[in-house]
């Protein structure tokens, strides 16, 4: 089972049209989009989710982070190919990628893609924080100020 396809890929990269003709292929693309799948299917399964996913949310996420697996590559290519080495946005998504791809398998996010629903590993997991007034575990909670907003976005 695929959670994205080549069509998927092509909807968010509307630059033009993936082919058999262009760099990238259309062939390509689709490896990234099997690669994508090996290691969310190995991760799912290091956190001791159902692999592959079948929840709608998971599912719906696990499009999301294949896309951005193949874009990524996609644009790493386009951005070699011209020649352009300072146009780093394909590393930024191939970066995203792994990121959530190590949270998978550290069980971060298997709330999220068994829909709330799961039982023992499938729970999500709270950073630890100790409440006995000591500054030493509550100082590793995150602390969200206005500061911190990135109003960019």
């Amino acid at each position: 089972m695929a959670y994205a396809t080549t069509s998927d890929v092509q909807a968010r990269f509307t630059a033009f049209t993936l082919s058999t003709g262009t760099k990238p292929t259309l062939a390509q693309v689709a490896q990234w989009l099997v690669e994508a799948d090996a290691m969310l299917n190995g991760a799912l399964s290091e956190a001791g989710l159902t692999s592959p996913n079948t929840n709608a949310n998971g599912l719906e996420i696990l499009k999301s982070l294949a896309c951005d697996y193949a874009e990524g590559h996609l644009r790493v290519a386009m951005a070699a190919a011209g020649g352009d080495g300072t146009n780093d946005d394909g590393q930024r998504m191939l970066d995203h990628f792994y990121e959530w791809l190590k949270g998978i398998t550290e069980g971060k996010y298997n709330g999220m893609m068994q829909g709330g629903g799961a039982t023992g590993a499938g729970h999500f997991r709270a950073p630890d924080v100790d409440d006995d007034n000591d500054v030493a575990a509550e100082s590793t909670a995150p602390v969200f100020t206005k500061a911190n907003w990135d109003t960019s976005l």
